[in-house]
């Protein structure tokens, strides 16, 4: 694309981009939040040119700028400190994590970060194009032609019938079918003639197993598969015979099975989805081949028994060590905040309230210290949902939950 990145040294985290929570950014850390404003973290930057980079940035929005264009600000704060040349850039913007929305797909940026309803320490994916009229712009405007869930059907049905005619040549087939899936993950009826095609070629012709799975700009096809099985259509048969049809093609080309195993991935599925009992016996043989493919090996189940019963003779006898209470209390601090920031970022008023009730609980129940839920941050969301909008019930239960944390100090003080 002809941007120059800037020379910073991005520091590199070990989780998973879904499993990153705000804490694991360093220059959140560092940025205070503006008065009446909000920071958004930028936790991974894409461009068109095949860019993709871990970021960690921090992106302070004032007051001032909370009433314009999401787009605008970007280019004219974020762009300049990585070496974008904003004036030829077009930015879009998707949520990152699952519970703050990532299933939204890309946001209108033309709209404000008041209109759009962020929250301080959302985190989001940029991906950065050229404007309208480049040729870079390509990925995108094709992602834009898929204007109802029947164009992106036409579009699957299209490419099968190119497969059995033998025309399907080239490398832009791919890209647009995920970004089809992508588009309408959650609408079975697109999903599995999505998969059966990727599926169809990959069995046709196992060395396109490379070019099956080439998403897009903002769409890892390996990632969105996982969802898709493991998440979005774990209960439909039909989806999931057409997806570990899929996996079990990309598992036959050794040179993708890292990928397929990269954290677990689709070991990790496999497993649980057997261990669920949902499987439908066609299904998985299919899974078991992944596995076997991959190098699992299933457990000794006479050694595995053996080494129960000799361990629960061992508990029968010796006590179970005592958890030290101050470890106790900053490991139930950390779970309790987990829970509630969960919450907060999903913005279900449901879950959020069910969070207060075991916040409060833990609390009178004095399972928690008023340190630890300090530095986990719970005090800067209860000061945040005093004032939630929606739902009078959480700000009830958030002041219920100030109290609460009075007695706690003073009950911590007295210890």
């Amino acid at each position: 694309m002809g941007f120059q990145q800037s020379q910073r040294v991005f520091p590199h985290r070990s989780k998973a981009y879904g499993d990153c929570r705000p804490s694991d950014f360093e220059s959140f850390k560092q940025v205070p939040q503006p008065r009446d404003g909000l920071r958004l973290i930028i936790g991974r930057l894409t461009t068109a040119d095949g860019g993709d980079i871990q970021d960690d940035f921090t992106l302070p929005i004032e007051k001032r700028l909370m009433g314009k264009p999401l787009e605008w600000i970007l280019r004219e704060v974020f762009c300049p400190q990585r070496g974008i040349l904003s004036d030829r850039a077009k930015v879009n913007v998707k949520f990152m994590l699952e519970e703050a929305g990532a299933r939204l797909g890309w946001l209108d940026t033309s709209l404000s970060p008041r209109e759009l309803k962020l929250k301080d320490s959302d985190i989001v994916e940029v991906l950065v194009l050229h404007k309208a009229g480049g040729s870079e712009d390509k990925a995108l405007s094709e992602e834009a032609s898929l204007p109802s869930r029947q164009s992106a059907i036409d579009l699957f049905q299209a490419t099968a019938d190119e497969l059995k005619s033998g025309k399907l040549q080239g490398d832009e087939w791919a890209p647009k079918v995920w970004q089809g899936i992508l588009k309408y993950a959650e609408d079975d009826h697109v999903v599995l003639p999505g998969l059966a095609v990727l599926a169809d070629v990959v069995d046709a012709k196992p060395s396109d197993g490379k070019l099956a799975i080439a998403g897009g700009p903002g769409c890892d096809a390996i990632r969105l598969l996982f969802q898709i099985l493991g998440e979005l259509h774990s209960s439909n048969a039909a989806v999931q015979t057409a997806g570990w049809r899929l996996l079990a093609g990309l598992a036959e080309d050794p040179s993708l099975r890292p990928r397929l195993s990269y954290r677990g991935g689709a070991k990790t599925l496999a497993l649980k989805m057997k261990r669920s009992k949902q499987m439908a016996p066609e299904t998985e043989k299919l899974a078991e081949s992944v596995l076997e493919k991959l190098g699992h090996k299933p457990a000794d189940t006479t050694r595995a028994n053996s080494i129960t019963t000799i361990s629960t003779a061992m508990v029968a006898v010796a006590p179970a060590p005592v958890e030290d209470a101050a470890v106790k209390w900053q490991r139930h601090s950390s779970e309790v905040a987990v829970k509630l920031e969960r919450a907060v970022h999903k913005a279900d008023p449901m879950d959020i309230e069910k969070a207060l009730l075991n916040l409060i609980s833990k609390m009178r129940s004095q399972d928690v210290n008023w340190q630890g839920l300090q530095q986990a941050g719970v005090g800067r969301l209860i000061s945040e949902l005093r004032s939630f909008e929606g739902d009078s019930e959480v700000q009830k239960l958030a002041n219920k939950a100030v109290t609460e944390a009075g007695k706690l100090q003073i009950a911590n003080f007295i210890r």
